[in-house]
């Protein structure tokens, strides 16, 4: 009897979606449930606003990026204090973002792909509270990935062109 229920109920595509999305959303709220449950504000206050500097000990402004530079010109007086920016995420991630999908759309490849997301990631955090070793070294192994798959795509399409001569 379940096995009739489920081919029936399973049978559509966008029931399986379905399925599926349930049971993403039972692992997530299975996941994050309790610490709402138990505490609300402090999930909230350690999660959401310490890294964006809206909390009353923020995680402090550092690294090599546009946070620090405002520091160091004093246009941020404490390393803990708020500053908006996601505004500066905004204004310089979204011509580097509208630029990039127009290359990629050009010819989608996945060098291009990957090589474009390094660009996004570098503008999106160089603007944010911190820019630190760990996030160069991954834009750098990201770059790096990009170029040898652009080198393997160019390989194999002069490749492909010989073959086809």
């Amino acid at each position: 009897m379940i096995e009739a229920w489920s081919y029936g109920f399973l049978q559509y595509g966008f029931m399986q979606k379905a399925l599926l999305g349930g049971i993403a959303i039972a692992l997530c709220c299975g996941l994050v449930g309790p610490f709402l449950v138990m505490d609300a504000n402090a999930f909230i206050s350690s999660t959401i606003l310490y890294l964006s500097g809206n909390a009353p000990h923020s995680y402090p402004v550092g690294g090599y990026g546009f946070g620090m530079l405002l520091f160091d010109y004093g246009i941020i007086k404490n390393i803990h204090d708020f500053y908006p920016f996601a505004f500066w995420q905004f204004m310089m991630g979204v011509p580097v973002l509208v630029t990039i999908l127009m290359y990629l759309h050009k010819k989608p490849t996945i060098s291009r792909l990957m090589l474009g997301y390094a660009g996004v990631l570098f503008v999106f955090w160089y603007f944010s509270r911190y820019f630190n070793n760990s996030h160069i070294a991954y834009i750098g192994t990201l770059l790096s990935l990009g170029i040898i798959k652009q080198w393997d795509e160019q390989e194999e399409l002069t490749h492909n062109n010989k073959i086809s001569e």
